[in-house]
Parts: structure tokens; sequence; C-alpha cells
């Protein structure tokens, strides 16, 4: 009986198929984390989250740093508080009771609640609603209201008496247009009107003379030359 042996140079089967040797680490996923053997599931997971956390926080941080840096570049302009500014014009008033006003387009007038005791001189035109016991002079024009009343001498340039005014005293103008009631004399060296509600209780001369039908004269009339 013969013996089978083996050749010495060949290996005996076993009847498995060899396997291919395992996957270096080199070829393995970069996101993936090599795990030894020897350390445990928890560790591996508490490794991962802290990793993990620390790019989270890391993140975190800068993004805080990121706006606190546009927090602190941005400030708030401050209002502005500068106050409006303000005009003021002064402007002449009537002093009642006192006398003569402050000039008002270049006259000075006296209110029908003023009453003056003494003479007047002034270079500007006069309206007098007023009363004045005295005389008064004028550079310019005088001009009595329907309110007004003198009881004394007017002088000025050019007189007005409007109905319902009243001068007792003497009127001496160059020019006079008489609408209310005079007692005393008129002279103008100029031209006199007595209108159909004037009332002259005097004698009145003048360069030229021109009375109104209805018009009042009581005196003697004088035709005078320039």
């Amino acid at each position: 009986m013969s013996w089978f042996k083996p050749k010495p140079n060949e290996a005996p089967t076993t009847g498995m198929s060899e396997t291919s040797p395992p996957p270096r680490a080199s070829d393995a996923d970069d996101d993936e984390i090599p795990i030894d053997m020897g350390t445990s599931v928890s560790q591996v997971s508490a490794s991962s989250v802290s990793s993990d956390s620390s790019n989270v926080g890391a993140a975190v941080t800068s993004g805080g740093a990121a706006k606190s840096s546009a927090a602190g570049s941005i400030q708030p302009r401050a209002a502005s508080t500068s106050a409006p500014r303000s005009s003021a014009s002064a402007s002449g008033s009537s002093a009642s009771g006192s006398g003569a006003s402050g000039p008002s387009e270049g006259r000075t007038t006296l209110t029908d609640d003023t009453t003056v005791v003494g003479s007047i001189t002034t270079a500007s035109d006069l309206w007098i609603a007023g009363r004045v016991e005295g005389a008064i002079e004028s550079g310019a024009a005088v001009h009595v209201t329907p309110e007004g009343a003198v009881v004394g001498d007017v002088t000025a340039l050019r007189v007005k008496i409007d109905k319902g005014g009243v001068v007792e005293g003497g009127i001496q103008a160059g020019e006079a247009a008489i609408d209310g009631r005079v007692r005393g004399s008129v002279s103008s060296s100029g031209r006199l009107v007595i209108s159909p509600t004037g009332e002259v209780f005097g004698d009145v001369s003048a360069h030229s003379l021109h009375v109104d039908d209805g018009a009042t004269l009581q005196g003697r009339c004088t035709m005078t030359r320039r």
C-alpha cells in the first residue's frame, strides 16, 4: 500500500478564499475619525462633541466680535438743538392820555382820548382826533378829524378841518379847506375852500376863495395878491 505525500513546495489548501488586506488610513475619508480598538464608544462620542463644541464656540466668538466691531463703528449723530432765530421790529405806538404819539408814516397823531393843554410845535404832519388847548404850529399840515377840537390859533402850510371838527381860534395857512366849524379869522396865501358843510364865523382873506352852496360865512372877505 502506497502513501500520498504532498509536495514540499505546495502549501496545503484549506478551502477558504483569500481576503483583501484592510484599507490604509490614508485611503479613509477625511471626515471619518479613526477609532482605536482600545478606545471605547463613549470616549469617541465625547471627543466628537468636544471638537464640534469648540468649533461652534469659535464661530460664535468671532461673530460676536464682528458685531461688536460693527456696533462700535456706528455712532449716532447728535440731534441739532440750535434755536431758531427770531427778529423783532419796533414800530411807533400811540401814547394816549399823555400828548402826541410817536411818528407813524411821517406824521404825529393825537388820539381821541388825548387832551393836550399847551402849545404844540412840530415839523411833521399833525392829525388831531383829541383835544388841544393851546396854539399849534406845524411846518407841514394840520388835519382836524371829525372827533378833533382845537382851542387856539393854528399855523401850518396846509390846514384841513373835517366835518364835525372844531377850531376856536384863528387859522393862518398856505392852503385851507374848511368842512367843519371855525370860530375865528382865516387867512390863506393860496386857496381857501369852504365846503357845503363848512362854517366860518370870522373874517377871511385869501388869494383864491371858493365858497360852495350851503356853506356859512359870517365876516368880511378880502382877496389878496401874492
